[in-house]
């Protein structure tokens, strides 16, 4: 996680922030993949606000309700919140796509919009919490989480 953070702010510091009335700056489509188990999910970080929680709620249990049992190979195991305000739009967490192939998990994340300063650290652990409770429950081992964030910004 600390290489990734890294090179966020890299791309942060090169951002010019001169004539500009913006209030943050945007990296758009930033990508990355974990590939193995970084940040210790012994210790929780603190959730941004209430509904961030209930969203992390809701992920963990859709995948710890899924019966993978019925299907190991299957491709449906996808979740898609909604913004907890109003269901009609998308959460910042778009999805969640779990596989389980080879023996490993592997999980496809994409953010429609992270808060950089707020969020990262929350919903970098969110994904290590699933990807921990899929492989402890199917006794599987960490493949890879490949990430995409539409618009990751950080105010200014």
């Amino acid at each position: 996680m600390i290489n990734v953070k890294k090179e966020a702010n890299r791309i942060f510091d090169k951002m010019s922030r001169k004539n500009s009335d913006a209030t943050y700056l945007e990296i758009i489509g930033f990508k990355y993949v974990i590939e193995q188990p970084i940040l210790t999910t012994d210790v929780i970080v603190e959730y941004p606000n209430e509904l961030d929680k209930i969203e992390r709620d809701e992920i963990l249990n859709y995948f710890d309700s899924y019966d993978f049992d019925k299907d190991m190979g299957t491709r449906q195991a996808a979740i898609q919140p909604k913004y907890q305000d109003d269901k009609n739009k998308a959460a910042c967490i778009s999805l969640v796509h779990a596989l389980l192939r080879n023996g490993k998990v592997y999980m496809f994340a994409h953010f429609r919009s992270q808060n950089f300063d707020n969020n990262f650290d929350y919903d970098y652990q969110t994904l290590q919490l699933v990807m921990k409770l899929l492989t402890e429950k199917y006794k599987l081992e960490f493949g890879k989480i490949y990430v995409t964030v539409s618009s990751l910004h950080k105010y200014i």
